[in-house]
């Protein structure tokens, strides 16, 4: 028997196949598809998941039963957020978003503009070189990296992004930086405005290696696709 026939033997019985499979299934009438995966569960035992774009019931021909579908947890979604500001708590909520969204598995773009690249600035690769004057001031005066971003109101010159720091432990809470670590392990897409690069002084190499340069139109065409767009 074959691996389809087996696993379709499966769903119709209720019995477990002795190995790991993955294969997928056309719904009836419908052009929908359905992966069914097996996975060894507790005691040695396999178990089959459905994963599909919704409910969807069937009936088979040969033992009149209903088959239902589950609802399935992988979200053929896009979010594209375009990260203008340049302050702690909007970077942070934004990268909280992103990270949700991940891990519902919705596919994620993040597009800094401006201010918002000091998120996505690497203080270890900073550089004076080649730089005018103005960008020169510009590197001085402006956050080195994310944890340096102040905060968007009772910042202090500092010391309110200090003290939202200690009630974040306080709370057991991740930080703004352990966000931005687990946006890029989710392999988050993060683009870079061209122009806003260009005009704030920045070289491509002094933004974190994930980053990717792209122009406004390039950027549209993106969100246009996308099943939300935020600006923060």
């Amino acid at each position: 028997m074959t691996c389809a026939a087996r696993l379709r033997a499966s769903l119709l019985t209720g019995t477990a196949l002795k190995g790991n499979y993955c294969h997928a299934l056309q719904a009836p009438n419908r052009g929908l598809f359905f992966v069914a995966a097996y996975t060894r569960g507790n005691g040695g035992a396999y178990k089959y998941i459905f994963v599909t774009a919704g409910i969807h019931r069937s009936r088979c021909k040969h033992t009149n039963r209903i088959l239902k579908w589950r609802r399935y947890t992988k979200m053929d979604k896009k979010l594209n957020l375009l990260m203008f500001s340049g302050e702690y708590d909007k970077a942070m909520a934004g990268l909280i978003l992103a990270n949700a969204a991940r891990d519902i598995e919705v596919e994620v773009t993040m597009f800094f503009a401006f201010w918002g690249l000091f998120l996505v600035r690497d203080p270890e690769k900073m550089t004076l070189e080649d730089k005018t004057v103005y960008e020169k001031l510009m590197d001085v005066f402006t956050p080195k990296g994310p944890q340096q971003l102040p905060l968007s109101h009772m910042n202090f010159s500092g010391l309110g992004r200090m003290m939202l720091e200690e009630m974040m432990e306080d709370n057991n809470a991740p930080k703004l930086i352990h966000f931005l670590k687990g946006a890029r392990k989710k392999n988050i897409k993060f683009y870079a405005c061209k122009l806003s690069v260009e005009i704030m002084g920045f070289k491509p190499e002094e933004l974190l290696p994930e980053v990717e340069i792209m122009d406004a139109s390039a950027y549209l065409k993106d969100a246009l696709e996308s099943d939300m767009q935020l600006f923060i």
